[in-house]
């Protein structure tokens, strides 16, 4: 009896949100199919691709690349700062969070680094996402 009351209440829960997931996907869907259409019937379905693929794939390289400055850095970083005695052990109940942390930061833990690396470069990618074209075209100016 538990188990039909279970399924009923999943149900009750999942079609909604399935409903409510196909009208946005058919609101924004749409959009975007009758501009794709209009490209196409003007001779420029390529450039419409162009147009929409570009943003991501600046975000994505500018990403990388900050991806890669950071967490060479915060590599090197941890081997300058390395711990080599013994003295911080990090398995010892009376250390704070904060030391723990600094901790795994010295000796260069993976786990810290890459996240790190990652937001540090995500948050340096955003704006560049946003304003692709204001970032990579010759302002007017410069062409006269």
């Amino acid at each position: 009896m538990a188990t039909v009351k279970r399924r009923r209440f999943i149900i009750g829960i999942i079609l909604p949100l399935l409903a409510v997931s196909a009208v946005l996907l058919i609101i924004c869907g749409l959009a975007k199919l009758v501009d794709i259409w209009w490209y196409h019937e003007l001779g420029y379905e390529f450039y419409f691709w162009q147009r929409l693929f570009y943003s991501y794939t600046v975000f994505i390289l500018v990403a990388l690349i900050f991806w890669g400055f950071f967490f060479f850095n915060l590599r090197v970083a941890s081997r300058v700062l390395s711990v080599s005695d013994g003295s911080a052990n990090p398995n010892q109940g009376d250390l704070s969070p904060y030391a723990k942390l600094y901790h795994r930061f010295r000796t260069g833990s993976l786990a810290l680094s890459i996240p790190l690396a990652l937001g540090l470069a995500i948050l340096i990618a955003i704006p560049l996402f946003r304003h692709w074209e204001a970032k990579w075209t010759i302002p007017r100016a410069m062409t006269t």
